[in-house]
């Protein structure tokens, strides 16, 4: 990864939803080079904000015989989905990994689960079932 892909990473974790950076490049070679630098880029920010990672969206664009590396932000809750049951309703679920991190080492450490909901509140019934 180069200067030049950390520095334009850097300004694109500023983008506001639906906004977009179009990094023009000299020819197809190098849009497939730089796409592939940013996607280095996105995959070690991960580590550090897995939800803002997951927003930033990279790929190649050709506007008026030009060619661009974007990078997009579009709003995205990796942390959250549906679940459809075998009836055919719907239910959003969420998943906190920090959270699940927590419950899972104050059990290790024999917390009973009084003692966890006085540290991190009420469980879900999610959290619940998995865990007890």
């Amino acid at each position: 990864m180069s200067e030049f892909t950390k520095a334009w990473f850097e300004e694109a974790k500023n983008l506001s939803y639906e906004e977009a950076l179009y990094i023009r490049v000299a020819n197809k070679k190098e849009q497939t080079s730089v796409m592939n630098d940013f996607i280095k880029e996105k995959e070690e920010y991960e580590a550090v904000d897995p939800e803002l990672a997951g927003q930033l969206f990279i790929n190649r664009s050709t506007k008026d015989m030009k060619f661009y590396v974007v990078i997009e932000r579009k709003y995205r809750t990796v942390f959250s989905a549906f679940k459809r049951d075998a009836t055919g309703n719907f239910t959003k679920i969420s998943i906190e990994p920090e959270r699940r991190r927590m419950i899972m080492l104050m059990l290790s450490d024999d917390k009973t689960r009084k003692e966890i909901e006085e540290i991190l509140g009420e469980l879900t019934e999610q959290e619940v079932q998995e865990f007890f």
